[in-house]
């Protein structure tokens, strides 16, 4: 909620009025952002999904990183208003083949956590809204994190 306020004429204080608050966010550059994060970490969630299904023997070392996509996702999800338009031009990545090897497909994780990272980085250097931009580079740092994580267990793994 606003609150506007003003002088008279003659300088008398107007009384301070309240005008009600937007129901949404206005659309801007930082929306359109935020999709497109929200599409790319759910992108990893689905990756890292599909590779539990292949190797449920992973489950324990890929909690870590299901749980953060996790709640990058969900915290976006309120973020991005329901009627926002898609990225454009691009559609929602799907996840890839899982490799059969256990250890190739943490490898496979570690590369994607990679990417999205440096994706999500650069996100933040064009964000127009400075806590935005510091949101996205703590995501960023949190899936440079889960990429070296799951490289030491690929290579655990052999």
């Amino acid at each position: 909620m606003a609150v506007t306020t003003g002088c008279t004429a003659d300088g008398s204080p107007v009384p301070a009025t309240r005008t009600p608050a937007p129901t949404r966010e206005p659309e801007g550059p930082d929306v359109a952002l935020a999709a497109t994060v929200l599409r790319d970490e759910q992108a990893m969630l689905d990756q890292l999904v599909a590779t539990v299904r292949r190797h449920p023997k992973v489950r324990p070392t890929v909690a870590g990183a299901r749980a953060t996509h996790r709640a990058h996702v969900d915290l976006l999800t309120r973020a991005v208003p329901r009627d926002a338009p898609p990225p454009s031009g691009a559609t929602t990545p799907r996840p890839g083949a899982v490799p059969a090897d256990a250890a190739a497909a943490l490898n496979s994780l570690a590369r994607a956590e990679g990417e999205l990272g440096a994706a999500v980085r650069r996100g933040a250097l064009v964000a127009d809204s400075g806590p935005f931009a510091r949101l996205l580079a703590s995501m960023a740092a949190a899936a440079g994190q889960q990429s070296v994580h799951l490289s030491d267990a690929a290579r655990d793994r052999r």
